[in-house]
């Protein structure tokens, strides 16, 4: 079990230096328009994320903290490297839309809709800050194969502790308006934070040992490896190094 801390400071203590939480994007009443909600949620803080955190391996929990430095809500993410989404449709309903987004639409809200959220760019200042955010959801719930990490899927699902009515600024541990953790602040667009974060397109990610295409396939590769591929009668991570080395671009 984990015990999850009540307050940023015991977030920040000394017991709890190695858990790994990093601070993230912020948001607070009123971000939204107020045909979506009022309410806020304070500022988001990730276990252990960072630009090249893979989908798979990133740790699902996720806290929120107010202006009071208290515990205002805790949630859940679940995510997967193709489209696939827990719903009886097996489609995304309720998708979150931001205030920026133009470039997405969400199925209609209705007497049907899930307690799950599926989050679409820009998640940057609300709930990710430039550096923290991994970089393989720049195009997450997208449904579109033609972009790196274009099929990557994420739901996410809150527990709300406190009344989140009155979220001022103050929840929010950084200057949200400093380019260098918020692109351009509570109104960047989802191409800015692409463009940051140097994927503006389809597949264009610069050449080298480490690129963001390979990344994305990796990803995949790993998740879903074929069985036995080194032919010694079992299924272990050595089928999966052996499949990675031959088939994956450096």
């Amino acid at each position: 079990f984990y015990s999850i801390p009540l307050t940023r400071g015991e977030l920040y203590s000394a017991a709890r230096a190695t858990d790994g939480w990093v601070a993230a994007g912020c948001l607070i009443s009123g971000d939204l328009p107020a045909s979506i909600t009022t309410w806020g949620m304070g500022q988001h803080f990730w276990r252990t994320f960072g630009e090249r955190t893979q989908l798979r391996s990133g740790y699902p929990w996720f806290l929120l903290y107010d202006q009071n430095d208290n515990l205002n809500m805790f949630g859940i993410q679940i995510a997967a490297v193709v489209n696939a989404y827990p719903t009886p449709s097996g489609k995304a309903t309720g998708i979150y839309v931001p205030p920026t987004i133009t470039d997405k639409t969400p199925e209609a809200p209705g007497p049907g809709m899930q307690l799950w959220t599926y989050p679409i760019q820009p998640l940057i200042p609300f709930f990710h800050l430039k550096g923290e955010m991994p970089r393989d959801i720049l195009y997450i719930n997208q449904q579109d194969p033609t972009m790196p990490c274009g099929t990557f899927t994420t739901g996410t699902s809150h527990v709300i502790i406190r009344d989140s009515s009155s979220i001022t600024e103050a929840a929010c541990h950084f200057n949200r308006s400093d380019p260098s953790l918020t692109v351009n602040g509570p109104g960047t667009t989802a191409a800015e934070i692409r463009a940051a974060y140097g994927a503006p397109g389809p597949f264009q990610s610069p050449p080298g040992i480490w690129n963001f295409d390979s990344f994305c396939r990796e990803e995949v590769t790993l998740a879903s490896p074929p069985s036995n591929t080194n032919g010694d009668g079992d299924d272990d991570m050595q089928d999966v190094e052996g499949y990675k080395a031959t088939t994956l671009a450096v």
